[in-house]
């Protein structure tokens, strides 16, 4: 199991969510970075420098070149580096590599997200419930800040939020 917990180091406003997935019918949870980086390192995640910058490409991060799978590695203004898979995979330092390039990074056009991941896998996913889409990964309460609403939130789910005790006076 893999779990990818998605952030921006901004407050979307109305227009921008339009970026998002979800975007117009979304909500806006506001944390407190230095206490989830406490807690991921602190807790049984084990997780140092757990927030990893997204990057954004033009270029397709995967294709096939001489019959090889290639992954892009470097792009700047002089164009684009790449490396065949198949060496990847047999380094484990750059097969992990490997796995952080292929949960952080996403085409170009998203750019405006700027956007961070903390990836959660294997051991560090502590529960997996199939009636839930996702999983539960429990958080400090005080690391959640605010919650910021839109004209176009479903009301039906701003009352779901109302009925959580320590979530609820954090409505905006």
């Amino acid at each position: 199991h893999i779990g990818i917990c998605c952030f921006t180091d901004r407050l979307l406003t109305y227009s921008s969510r339009k970026r998002f997935p979800r975007g117009m019918k979304s909500i806006c949870v506001e944390y407190n970075k230095n206490m989830l980086e406490h807690h991921f390192l602190y807790s049984q995640y084990a997780l140092a420098n757990c927030f990893k910058e997204v990057s954004y490409y033009t270029n397709p991060t995967m294709f096939s070149k001489d019959g090889d799978y290639h992954i892009v590695t470097q792009e700047d203004e002089n164009g684009f580096w790449s490396e065949p898979v198949r060496l990847l995979i047999n380094d484990p330092k750059k097969m992990d590599k490997l796995l952080w390039m292929m949960f952080t990074r996403i085409d170009k056009r998203f750019q405006a997200q700027r956007e961070w991941r903390i990836v959660l896998a294997g051991r560090n996913i502590p529960s997996f419930d199939d009636n839930i889409l996702g999983y539960k990964v429990p958080i400090p309460e005080d690391a959640i800040t605010a919650i910021h609403t839109y004209p176009n939130t479903p009301q039906e789910f701003i009352e779901r939020i109302k009925q959580i005790e320590h979530l609820s006076p954090k409505l905006r």
